[in-house]
């Protein structure tokens, strides 16, 4: 169960990390 979680919260980490570069991308592109 340990390992899943683990497993889990490294995919939801990186989906937010690459989603918050995606977001701070467009922000420079349009500044």
């Amino acid at each position: 169960m340990k390992k899943v979680l683990l497993i889990l919260s490294a995919l939801v980490f990186a989906i937010v990390a690459l989603a918050g570069c995606g977001a701070d991308n467009k922000q420079a592109s349009n500044d």
